[in-house]
């Protein structure tokens, strides 16, 4: 089954494991009340926010990574201070087909010195620009002729000597070739506290890890037909990679590969090295939790389950043979004797359509918040509704926010997009009507001096 979700790139992973299948409980109403405000809104024109990002220097600004190409810049309080980089009007062509985009930001952990981050986006296929990866059988010279349908890209940028303007100039770090399908593209890009990048990889779309047009008799299609891209260790589709951008050992010579990557010691013909993790079949948000290091991992299920993974070295998480707690998909069976990493929960579409991937909250205006995972879910029960739910680790229950009412306060409106997070570790939730809502405590829990600091700037610019 394909499930095209509203230009969004659909996120959906599945792993096997040896336990039985686990019925999924329901998701109810926790106790924690939030109150929701608007922080700011993106214009129509740039696209829907797909990243809200901190540069952590120091300035309080976050970055807002939108669909069309461009990223926008808000101050501490929200107000909008210009578009720090267009992407088309750079030369860099965005592919906005199906689920394409700019998705991912990452400044550089020394950014404050070296100016330098780094996008992940989807550009137009051309011939003349030669993949680092490709999915396999493509491109396809014919007749017919088959080309995938769009390359993943990671490119590197610096700033200006403007704070607020990045330079035009970029260097491509790595190019992947999709398969034929415009969905599954992944996206999420986050540093670890070592300086070392991790880029999540969809399995190339389609459903059951085939491709759309007629799934397993497909032979042109960019997908492995025997055991699905997510568990192809020779194709960089269905994986989080791991590189050293600073360093040089790379094929291309343009990053280097962690000599702690779990496979760079395999010799298996073909294998990427850059392989962190495996098994996922569209890893679109993912977050450090810093408390721990954990990599979290919200993955869109295809069929029937949503699920979050604490991602590991070396870790299979099962797609295209597993989908949570349960085996997936009506084109695949379930090898005798496979294994992989179960989830940490997951959850029915009795309670959702496609898991957003959130943040652990190490803020101060929630204490009880403090070390859960926040998350949700693209549209709900409703098909047009996000839901900000919560976990904590141990036991894997979720539950859903209660959200505060009266004057200033809103709740979600329009699909769940992602989370972001402020220098302070406070979380904002952005929405497909370009909303950008900041989670702050109800004000019954406020001091008055913590109140007015979090509320003024909403209060102010409501007069303005």
């Amino acid at each position: 089954m394909k499930r095209v979700l509203l230009l969004l790139p659909a996120a959906l992973v599945s792993f096997a494991i040896t336990a039985p299948a686990l019925p999924a409980l329901a998701i109810s109403q926790g106790n924690i009340t939030v109150s929701l405000q608007v922080f700011a809104t993106i214009a129509g024109a740039d696209g829907t926010p797909q990243d809200v990002v901190s540069a952590n220097d120091g300035t309080g600004r976050l970055f807002v990574t939108t669909r069309n190409g461009k990223i926008d810049i808000l101050s501490s309080s929200g107000t909008a201070l210009g578009t720090f980089l267009n992407m088309p009007s750079s030369s860099v062509p965005i592919f906005t087909g199906g689920e394409g985009g700019l998705f991912g930001l990452a400044f550089s952990p020394n950014y404050a010195t070296d100016k330098t981050f780094y996008t992940y986006q989807t550009e137009p296929y051309l011939a003349a620009n030669t993949p680092d990866f490709s999915g396999p059988e493509l491109p396809i010279t014919g007749p017919p002729a088959v080309n995938p349908s769009n390359q993943i890209t990671l490119r590197k940028w610096t700033t200006s000597s403007n704070p607020n303007v990045a330079n035009t100039s970029s260097t491509v770090i790595l190019r992947i070739n999709h398969a034929v399908d415009t969905n599954h593209q992944g996206g999420s890009l986050r540093f670890d506290s070592n300086g070392l990048l991790y880029m999540g990889l969809g399995d190339g779309g389609g459903g059951d890890d085939f491709g759309s047009s007629d799934g397993a008799n497909n032979n042109a299609d960019g997908h492995n037909n025997a055991i699905g891209n997510g568990q192809d260790r020779t194709v960089a589709l269905g994986k989080i990679l791991r590189i050293d951008p600073n360093g040089n050992n790379s094929a291309n010579g343009k990053y280097g590969i962690p000599a702690s990557n779990p496979f760079v010691n395999d010799n298996t013909p073909g294998l990427i090295k850059e392989i962190y993790a495996y098994g996922v079949r569209n890893p679109f948000r993912m977050s450090f939790d810093p408390a721990t290091g954990k990599l979290w991992l919200g993955d869109v299920g295809q069929g029937q389950r949503e699920e979050i993974d604490n991602v590991t070295s070396g870790g299979n998480y099962g797609w295209p043979f597993r989908e949570g707690t349960i085996a997936a998909g009506v084109q695949r069976t379930l090898p005798p004797g496979f294994t992989s990493l179960p989830p940490v929960a997951d959850y029915a579409h009795t309670d959702g359509n496609a898991v957003m991937g959130g943040i652990v909250y190490h803020g101060s205006l929630i204490p009880n918040l403090a070390g859960k995972y926040v998350f949700g879910d693209l549209a709900g029960t409703t098909g047009t509704t996000g839901r900000l739910f919560y976990m904590n680790e141990a036991g894997g229950t979720i539950s859903e926010l209660k959200y505060q009412t009266g004057a200033g306060l809103v709740n979600p409106t329009g699909q769940l997009f992602g989370f972001g997070q402020n220098d302070a570790g406070e979380l904002f939730a952005f929405f497909s009507n370009g909303r950008i809502l900041a989670i702050v405590p109800e004000p019954s829990s406020l001091t008055l001096a913590a109140f007015a600091a979090v509320a003024l700037p909403f209060l102010l610019r409501k007069r303005r």
